[in-house]
């Protein structure tokens, strides 16, 4: 192959071989560079099958774009000597694999953290993307001549059938044989599934980085063999003498970490890449702010300053979903009068929430907001001043007092991964516990983490719950000291478990199980066992806690018919309802002592539209109502913003003149009709309403309010149940006027479809997306994704299926400047810390293309004190914002008996 040419890279020299074919250096003749060109076997080229497999999966890998994967160029085919050659051009690497670089003894700590995080990011990437590499090994791991790591081969080395482990087994995927039957390549990297021939999924690329930690770690392999068979038996049936015994002056945290991903079943590692990273980067940032001592003369020093890391191991995460209502009538009498009275026990500006009780009464803990964001609040209950314990730049909320009263365990949404940790209430150092990957943003979800009393009698473990690969939520009981988690509950596809709270004697669980809008109240031993409808029916029950006496299980509920969620009662053993708060605003949280008293939190808020120049800044106060004016959107002549409103007591859509005009109904129906988005040529509206059949579904409506009609029969996805002018409802009218974006609920995920203005021709266009607008043309468009407790920002060309990720970070609401040179979005370390921000693009030269991002995002709008922002749109020209500001009021009260 040495000097040939193919297409227009000229060979000059070969770099490797491997099972899947021969690597080469070459000139790209065309733009002078110098590439890596990897040459397809007959084995695959002949195979049209295994061929069209290989090239879907590299035109994936090409679109992957992380700096710590090898970029692939192309994937081309060209005739030689009457044959067809089949290669892959590629970025060329120079500098030295993970093996040649790789000391004796291995790295020290500092030194593997610098190549293992970002290994552990690379290869999450890929899963994100739909990538199992499946041959993870140091050999397919480079460091460049600037220390830059890169991982090769994502997709391409993976077997196309399972392997057989004859004598023919290091052919096929080893590059590294020594001696007659001793193998130091592919095998010694597998997972037990892959060993045995069986399927496997991202868990099993989990595996093989724990044994490549492992090796950089101690300098040796953790499962060892003479033959491919016996490595394959140690692989199986063997644990590894644990790394921090093979070198005792490493961090014990690093050797859990080590060991998790080195579990033998799947489901005991880390359930994803990205939870590994977690992992590494939490050991890394407790090493650099600690100070590391690996001298073995030091080890009463290095116990000392590990205690903590000890303490802060986590694996699984936390995460439910919140509710609070479906709109539906109470189906029982006129209510009775309350037998209890509400006395206030804060009365702070902004908001108190997800309050707590003190195992003795005499405090409360809560989320309070007064900063910009949330964080943990101490107040004695018979009054005196509340004391700060855990803050970020995040939403720092939902403490849970431990039995003994030692410990308060909350949510931190302040950094990816969104954590639950424990601080002490009487002050110090927080300390984390496990991570939970609720999205950051989502504060509803937050508040739903943690049950009423999570903790177990003893105090040595609490529940949680957790949000898994496929999205779907269920309780763990995690234990205090080291973070291990074992999984309670298994909701069925489309379910999620949340909010779990032991009764007062330990023995029952009770918990939420969410389907839909619908939310059930469950129930299960503590020990463990299969959960039991206490209360399912077609309204949504969340939050429950338990009463002192273990029978009566306060909760809330829609049940009233106000459309509002007020506290109720369930006997547990009669099975009879009691409504116990009677509020002009929805309830948000409750909780119950020991002593048996309720804490709750009724919620209000007022929403303000606003516009913003985003060259100059200048802002602009539009509208002055109370309750909820959201969901705006420029029309295309700039002379009006359509949005929804809750003024009259009706969600209805309206429109606001900026020429001074007084506003214009569109809509009038006592159902809510939310989320309007105008035609190209501003004549009609198109917006969501649930007037028939309680299922919400796309309407268009003509600009003056006539000819309302139903657009779609199929209803759309509403992820916001408890409020639904709140919810990130999407549907977007395309920039060439023939068609109509729209979510739909899936089994698991969200899926995007599109329907034509005249109703016909609906059909899915993407899976798994949370949000989506039209980039530029009716042809392209940039949706989004759940990126653990992230989201991912992904621009698509619908012909094609091309894709490019533009940003990962914690944003909401985004909307696409008409003219493709921004992206504007909700955007910050949590809900309530949300401001308004631009992400600037450049639009691409052809007009097939894909935009470039230029920068990071850019605030436009910061939060301020007790208001954040949720997004509207961009006008015609791409030049200003409309936004709304959202103020959050909420006291937390006590309901006392009446005598």
């Amino acid at each position: 192959m040495i000097g040939q040419t193919l297409s227009h890279f000229k060979i000059t020299a070969k770099i490797g071989e491997g099972g899947m074919g021969e690597v080469y250096r070459a000139e790209d003749t065309k733009l002078g560079r110098q590439v890596a060109i990897k040459v397809l076997p007959e084995t695959v080229a002949g195979d049209p099958e295994s061929l069209a497999r290989f090239e879907r999966e590299a035109k994936v890998v090409a679109a992957l774009n992380h700096p710590n994967i090898v970029t692939v160029h192309s994937i081309e085919s060209v005739e030689v000597l009457g044959g067809q050659v089949h290669f892959i051009a590629m970025e060329l690497v120079e500098g030295q694999t993970l093996s040649e670089l790789l000391p004796k003894d291995g790295f020290s700590p500092g030194r593997l953290l610098e190549i293992a995080i970002p290994l552990a990011d690379a290869v999450s990437c890929a899963h994100r993307a739909g990538i199992t590499h499946r041959d993870l090994k140091p050999d397919n791991i480079m460091v460049d001549n600037e220390g830059r790591l890169r991982v090769l081969d994502f997709g391409l080395a993976k077997p196309q059938k399972p392997l057989s482990f004859g004598e023919n087994t290091q052919a096929a995927t080893a590059t590294a044989v020594t001696e007659e039957g001793k193998i130091l390549g592919t095998v010694a990297y597998m997972s037990p599934e892959q060993a045995e021939g069986k399927p496997v999924d991202p868990r099993s690329d989990v595996f093989s980085l724990g044994t490549i930690l492992y090796e950089m770690a101690s300098g040796r392999q953790p499962f060892h063999g003479d033959t491919n068979m016996s490595t394959i038996g140690s692989i199986l049936k063997e644990e590894p003498v644990s790394v921090t015994e093979v070198k005792p002056a490493l961090p014990r945290h690093l050797g859990r970490i080590v060991r998790r991903s080195l579990a033998k079943d799947p489901d005991r590692r880390y359930q994803s890449a990205l939870d590994l990273r977690n992992e590494l980067e939490e050991l890394k940032a407790e090493i650099d702010s600690t100070g590391y001592v690996s001298e073995p003369h030091s080890a009463s020093l290095r116990s000392k300053r590990f205690s903590r890391p000890l303490l802060l191991l986590g694996a699984v995460a936390a995460l439910a979903i919140v509710a609070l209502v479906a709109i539906t009538s109470w189906k029982g009498s006129a209510p009775p009068p309350s037998v209890y009275v509400s006395h206030p026990i804060t009365s702070a500006i902004g908001q108190e929430m997800d309050v707590n009780w003190s195992p003795e009464s005499e405090f409360i803990a809560f989320g309070q907001h007064r900063e910009g964001n949330l964080d943990v609040v101490v107040q004695p209950v018979a009054g005196g001043e509340a004391v700060v314990r855990a803050g970020g730049p995040g939403d720092e909320t939902t403490p849970r007092w431990s039995p003994d009263g030692r410990y308060l365990a909350y949510f931190s949404s302040s950094e990816p991964g969104s954590f639950i940790y424990l601080v002490s209430p009487h002050g110090g150092s927080p300390r984390k516990l496990i991570t939970t990957n609720i999205p950051t943003l989502d504060i509803a979800l937050a508040s739903t983490s943690m049950g009423d009393r999570p903790w177990a009698k003893d105090g040595k473990t609490l529940l949680i719950s957790r949000v898994g690969e496929s999205g779907q939520i269920a309780i763990y009981r995690v234990d205090r000291e080291n973070g291990d988690a074992v999984q309670l509950t298994f909701p069925p596809t489309g379910s999620g478990d949340a909010s779990a709270s032991h009764s007062f004697d330990g023995k029952q669980i009770i918990f939420g199980r969410r389907t839909g809008v619908q939310s059930a109240l469950m129930t299960m031993p503590a020990a463990g066992g299969d959960p039991q409808a206490l209360l399912e029916d077609e309204l949504d029950n969340q939050l429950p806690a338990w009463r002192s006496d273990n029978r009566h299980v306060v909760f809330l509920s829609n049940r009233g018919g106000s459309g509002r969620v007020d506290a109720w009662e369930l006997d547990v053993r009669s099975g009879s309802l009691k409504q116990l708060t009677f509020e002009t605003n929805s309830v948000f949280s409750v909780s119950v002592s020991a002593d048996d008293r309720i804490a709750y939190e009724p919620f209000w808020h007022d929403t303000f539209l606003f516009t913003v120049d985003v060259l100059s800044g200048e802002g602009k106060q539009l509208t002055f109502h109370t309750q909820d004016n959201q969901g705006a959107r420029f029309s295309p002549d700039g002379q009006s913003v359509a949005y929804h409103s809750t003024r009259t007591g009706d969600s209805e859509i309206w429109l606001h003149h900026l020429d001074g005009r007084p506003e214009t109904r569109i809509t009038d129906n006592s159902s809510w009709d939310l989320y309007p988005d105008w035609s190209p040529d501003g004549e009609r509206l198109i917006f969501v309403s649930d007037r028939e059949d309680s299922q919400f579904k796309i309407f268009i409506v003509d600009s003056d309010g006539g000819g309302a009609r139903r657009l779609v029969d199929q209803p759309i996805s509403l992820r916001s149940p408890e409020i639904p002018v709140n919810a990130k409802v999407v549907s977007r009218w395309s920039p060439d006027g023939e068609q109509i974006a729209f979510l739909v609920d899936g089994e698991k995920a969200q899926a995007l479809w599109s329907v034509q203005v005249d109703g016909e021709g609906s059909r899915q266009l993407i899976e798994d997306v949370t949000g989506f607008d039209w980039y530029r043309d009716s042809r392209h468009g940039i949706y989004s994704q759940s990126h653990g407790s992230e989201s991912e920002m992904i621009a698509i060309d619908l012909e094609t299926g091309y894709e490019q990720s533009l940003f990962v970070g914690p944003f909401m609401e985004f909307d696409v400047a008409p003219d493709g040179t921004g992206v504007a979005f909700c955007f910050g370390p949590g809900h309530m810390a949300m401001g308004l921000a631009v992400l600037k693009l450049e639009p691409p030269s052809e007009t097939d293309g894909l935009p470039q991002v230029i920068g990071e995002p850019e605030y436009v709008v910061p939060t301020r004190g007790t208001w954040h922002v949720h997004n509207g749109g961009w006008s015609a020209d791409s030049r200003s914002l409309v936004y709304t500001q959202d103020k959050d009021y909420g006291d937390i009260y006590e309901l006392v008996e009446r005598r």
